[in-house]
């Protein structure tokens, strides 16, 4: 495109971009009259900025959730389920509480899921929340359970028995 077709262009100097409008000024920047092979260049008079500090826009997983499925065989000391707030799923047979509500095996055995008819405590917010259910609803709450397998392979002497 012909430098007189060009209705304003910006043209880098030592202190910065200066825009120029007419034709005559534009030539005069981008050939100077002294050198024509000479263009000036423009750095930049500070490093570039960066931005240092930790995104945490997503956040990390925390991997919440049943880590077990029904009829899974465990050993003692498996986590279960991972929760926070509240429980979802509640302690069976066989089952330990530990931190942040997590559920583990406290033996060997196959893992069953099941729900409960669950009766809040009547001084507890919950139970006015019950008690506009409609007639015949209840309140289930999920329970995951250890059925221990059986000891096979040990065996006592009847004598000692």
């Amino acid at each position: 495109m012909p430098v007189s077709r060009i209705m304003s262009a910006y043209c880098c100097t030592r202190y910065g971009f200066v825009k120029y409008n007419s034709a005559s000024s534009i030539k005069k920047c981008l050939v100077p009259k002294d050198s024509p092979a000479v263009i000036q260049t423009c750095y930049a008079s500070t490093g570039q900025k960066g931005y240092t500090r930790n995104k945490n826009i997503t956040g990390h997983p925390k991997h919440r959730g049943w880590k077990v499925q029904e009829a899974d065989t465990v050993h003692q000391g498996y986590i279960l389920a991972t929760q926070i707030h509240k429980f979802r799923w509640h302690p069976g047979a066989n089952v330990a509480v530990g931190r942040n509500k997590t559920l583990n095996a406290t033996c060997s055995g196959t893992v069953r899921f099941t729900k409960e008819i669950f009766i809040p405590n009547p001084s507890s917010a919950l139970a006015e929340a019950v008690a506009t259910f409609p007639r015949g609803a209840f309140l289930y709450k999920t329970t995951i359970n250890i059925v221990p397998r059986p000891d096979i392979g040990r065996f006592k002497l009847v004598e000692t028995v």
